[in-house]
């Protein structure tokens, strides 16, 4: 994996009507399991994010309506600023 191509996102899904997106997510998580990094998971019952680095490969996978914008991914957005990247070399 490429350090350089490590991308910081947002993933949000709910499960009002039905758990697949979710068990989805966490299917994804397993499969790159090692290649990506949740720094932060929350949720509200139905509703659950997550903040991850992940490989820009990892990242083309996902639904593009999972991924939202949070002060985490899109820090210019919240006018906040972004941590760097970090490496998952331990």
């Amino acid at each position: 994996m490429s350090l350089g191509s490590l991308k910081r996102i947002t993933i949000y899904v709910d499960h009002v009507d039905s758990a697949g997106d979710f068990d989805s997510v966490r299917a994804w998580l397993s499969k790159w399991e090692g290649q990506v990094r949740v720094h932060d998971y929350s949720t509200g019952g139905w509703e659950h994010t997550w903040d991850v680095e992940a490989p820009a490969e990892a990242v083309a996978e996902l639904p593009e309506g999972w991924l939202c914008a949070s002060a985490w991914s899109t820090p210019e957005i919240f006018g906040v600023s972004a941590a760097p990247v970090t490496s998952l070399k331990g």
